[in-house]
């Protein structure tokens, strides 16, 4: 595979699409890749992009730095960058770049697609809501939770 663009940073956003691609991407470019930036700056002595997300469950911040591989990847969550006001004074250049991708290029391959035949539910006109986890010991016991329902009185 030749390489004509060698870009310092790329960013993609934390949608389905990008969470999924992302890794892939990197892994391809033999880079590393922070997911879920809420916050980016660039390090004045470096010129490194500076990447910071939630971590040990959203209790630490972190500050990640891609130091030496190229390109810096990360993704960004929605909704946490205010959109600039429109200035013309800026300027950016839109590169077109041809793909040519042959069946050997392609690594993966859907095999099946499989939807959900449940019926989704609106938790939001629900008037309980239990929940369970590890601490049940089996799926089984998970019926438990739905045995709750007979108890739940409104108020």
């Amino acid at each position: 595979m030749e390489k004509e663009e060698r870009p310092e940073i790329l960013l993609m956003g934390a949608s389905y699409l990008g969470r999924d691609l992302g890794p892939r991407v990197a892994a391809r470019l033999s880079t590393g890749m922070t997911a879920d930036c809420t916050g980016l700056d660039i390090d004045p002595t470096t010129g490194n992009l500076l990447m910071t997300r939630p971590a040990f469950g959203g209790n630490l911040m972190a500050t990640i730095e891609c130091a030496v591989l190229r390109p810096q990847m990360g993704t960004i969550r929605q909704g946490v960058f205010q959109k600039l006001e429109k200035d013309p004074i800026r300027q950016g250049l839109v590169k077109n770049i041809e793909v040519s991708l042959q069946a050997e290029d392609i690594r993966t391959q859907v095999i099946k697609k499989v939807k959900s035949t449940k019926k989704p539910v609106d938790i939001t006109e629900a008037k309980f809501i239990t929940s369970g986890g590890r601490d049940l010991g089996t799926k089984e016991n998970f019926s438990l939770l739905q045995d709750l329902e007979m108890f739940l009185v409104e108020p």
